[in-house]
């Protein structure tokens, strides 16, 4: 059996009631005609704009312009991009919502488009650059030093039992601080990372003697890597030795070979054949 449809011209809904379908039905009960002619959506009221009315003979955009400033003309923080390009100049990214790329448009939601480009350090009061794609809010000091030197006048200040602890450990443990202060060094070269205890330090400095490994001549003051680092050297008690200043600086990132060869030639040995 075939299924009735609404007798209502190019209507096929199932029928319903009256040999009318659900909408058509309600029509006529309400006491209205069959069929609603359709009027046509008015356009904005602001010349030039073409878009649909949507409250008060404005479109969505001037309206909310209107709430906002009063004047339908001014698009206060935002633009927006006929070339599907963002509307800052010498950016080339992308539009991605009212005239900006994404990442202009972040900044122009917290209320500049443009960065600060000159801080004022506020340790020592020097003026620099910002650092590249630096958060203006984060940027505070002008060096890792003076940012260092902050946090430990706040330490001092909060916990002042816990700082004087942790200053008379590092004075009692002279060698375990190289330790940890080589690892730090050797993870940020990034040349591979072995676990060098206090202990590993103290037994090779007794070695040779509390003296420099190189001249024999004076007391340890550094550890060195035997294969800098910058060299592809690694951490290990293997790479290390104990060396004077002079030796160790000197030396640098040269292998021993390198650095014995480049050193001067004592003045007793010159003349000699």
């Amino acid at each position: 059996m075939a299924q009735r449809t609404c007798s209502v011209d190019g209507c096929n809904k199932r029928f319903v009631a009256k040999g009318l379908c659900g909408m058509h039905y309600q029509r006529v009960r309400s006491g209205g005609s069959l069929v609603v002619e359709r009027r046509e959506r008015s356009v904005c009221c602001v010349e030039d704009c073409v878009r649909f009315v949507n409250s008060y003979g404005y479109c969505a955009m001037h309206w909310f312009r209107l709430q906002r400033s009063g004047d339908v003309a001014n698009p206060g923080a935002f633009s927006y991009s006929e070339t599907g390009l963002c509307t800052v100049q010498d950016c080339d990214a992308a539009h991605v919502a009212k005239g900006y790329c994404n990442m202009h448009y972040l900044r122009a939601k917290k209320g500049s488009v443009h960065l600060k480009e000159d801080f004022e350090c506020e340790r020592c009061g020097e003026r620099f650059a910002r650092p590249f794609k630096g958060n203006p809010r984060a940027i505070r000091f002008c060096s890792h030093a003076c940012r260092y030197a902050t946090q430990l006048d706040i330490c001092r200040e909060r916990y002042p039992e816990l700082y004087a602890r942790n200053v008379l450990w590092r004075k009692n443990n002279v060698d375990s601080v190289k330790a940890i202060m080589h690892r730090r060094r050797a993870a940020k070269m990034s040349g591979g990372l072995f676990r060098v205890s206090g202990a590993d330090i103290a037994r090779l400095v007794s070695r040779y003697d509390n003296e420099c490994a190189y001249c024999r001549a004076a007391p340890y003051e550094h550890l060195d890597h035997v294969i800098p680092l910058a060299r592809g050297g690694q951490h290990r008690i293997g790479n290390l030795l104990p060396a004077c200043e002079a030796c160790n600086l000197t030396k640098a990132t040269k292998f021993v070979s390198e650095w014995r060869l480049a050193r001067p030639v004592p003045r007793r040995f010159r003349n000699r054949g």
